[in-house]
């Protein structure tokens, strides 16, 4: 189910109401990118596509692929027998990382990361942007229940009645990107209601937005962070 689905990470933002950029955020000491792999990797996911602003694809690209058990513990909700998935994968990661700039929309961003990838034929792209951080893998192993690879269908996740992110895209969803849409991902899905399944999740993290100082702050101090 999974070897084909990648992750694309929307992490180009300058973040200018956050006063830095939002993919040096940090949870624990490690950044959120760390944080938001691990998880991703803990359910079976191999491939990743980080965008990134020209400045930062260096620094973020020496990151440390997925972070030792002991620092996934809280979070993670995996059985303590999983976490060798988690420390050592019995695959390696395939990362790349894509250049995006960094005054551009997220749908433009993931459309960079779709131009990377469709010669490649994903079966899937899980999306989601770094600032919302880490989530439970609880919330990937509802998405994928019922994921049916190169559907033109879409899994979003909700949360008391709100959708929130990441977002699994069906691979036959994916040429829907090229056209674009002024109100981003959101407005394509809006305008397919008819190919999009909710998903219903128990954690509010699906609907964490950290855009400012305050958000970011309050994050911590609830997570221990």
């Amino acid at each position: 189910m999974f070897s084909e689905v990648t992750c694309v990470i929307l992490a180009a933002g300058r973040g200018r109401r956050m006063g830095q950029a939002k993919a040096l955020l940090t949870w624990r000491n490690h950044l959120f990118l760390e944080h938001m792999i691990t998880v991703q990797a803990s359910v079976g996911l191999r491939k990743f596509v980080v965008v990134l602003p020209p400045d930062l694809r260096e620094r973020l690209a020496q990151s440390t692929f997925p972070l030792e058990p002991e620092h996934c513990d809280l979070w993670l909700d995996l059985p303590h027998t999983t976490a060798d998935r988690v420390g050592t994968p019995t695959r390696p990661l395939q990362m790349e990382f894509v250049v995006s700039e960094p005054e551009a929309e997220q749908l433009v961003s993931l459309q960079h990361a779709w131009n990377h990838l469709r010669y490649s034929s994903p079966s899937g792209l899980l999306v989601g942007p770094i600032d919302q951080g880490p989530y439970p893998a609880s919330v990937l192993q509802a998405l994928f229940s019922g994921f049916v690879p190169h559907a033109k269908r879409a899994w979003i996740p909700v949360n008391n009645g709100k959708r929130g992110h990441p977002v699994l895209l069906g691979g036959g969803a994916l040429p829907l990107l090229d056209a674009g849409h002024s109100d981003g991902l959101r407005g394509i899905l809006q305008t397919h209601c008819e190919m999009v399944t909710e998903v219903s999740v128990a954690s509010s993290a699906i609907l964490r937005n950290l855009n400012t100082p305050s958000l970011y702050k309050q994050f911590l101090h609830n997570t221990g962070g």
